[in-house]
């Protein structure tokens, strides 16, 4: 009876002993499922938060961009602009000075008339550069001002002086040139034509002939 007594409480020792180990088991796993669909809830929060940090930024990329495309697109008008002013008063001061002053013309009617269109054409064209000095002095490099300023400058003090002194195109006439290839030269640099330019022609001395 002793026996049969100590087999029955080894084998309930025993499926007690099974059933622990079962049900240790078992919560183990239990709580690696819910630790996995906690992680995996965690995961899939922050990927939702990068999806839209993503977003945002691809936006105020977009908006960079485009506001650097906008600015570019005003800056070249406005370089463009400026490139034929500065034509058309160059042009505008020559003529002016065939009819500067000239005691031996001064009764002339064709001369007078002559004399008042071509102040007309100056002071137009004068008017126009002097528009797009003020756009280059908000849009452009200081390089390019300082050069468009000094063309400018110049260009006004000989037509003013011409009513005066009808010799002060040709004394003066090297300093204007100088100026006006100056402000050319600012206006390509701003552009990129020259960095450009020279880009290509350093590509095609780099190619071999034949």
């Amino acid at each position: 009876m002793g026996t049969i007594i100590t087999i029955l409480i080894l084998v309930l020792y025993g499926l007690l002993l099974a059933g622990g180990i079962y049900f240790k088991s078992y919560f183990n796993k239990r709580g690696e499922n819910l630790a996995t669909k906690e992680d995996f809830r965690e995961l899939k929060a922050q990927t939702a938060e990068l999806r839209q940090t993503t977003k945002e930024i691809e936006v105020k990329i977009d908006d960079q961009v485009w506001n650097r495309q906008r600015q570019w697109e005003l800056r070249r008008d406005v370089l463009f602009d400026t490139s034929r002013r500065l034509a058309q008063v160059d042009d505008a001061l020559l003529s002016l000075n065939t009819v500067s002053c000239d005691p031996a013309t001064d009764g002339d009617p064709a001369w007078l008339e002559a004399k008042i269109e071509r102040q007309h054409n100056w002071t137009k064209a004068s008017t126009a550069l002097s528009e797009s000095q003020f756009f280059v002095g908000v849009v452009c490099e200081k390089e390019t001002i300082d050069a468009i300023d000094a063309f400018v400058g110049i260009s006004n003090k000989i037509a003013a002086e011409l009513t005066k002194n009808r010799n002060v195109y040709s004394d003066r006439a090297l300093e204007l040139t100088k100026k006006l290839y100056a402000a050319r030269h600012a206006i390509r640099k701003e552009l990129g034509i020259d960095s450009l330019l020279t880009s290509r022609s350093n590509r095609t001395s780099a190619t071999p002939n034949g």
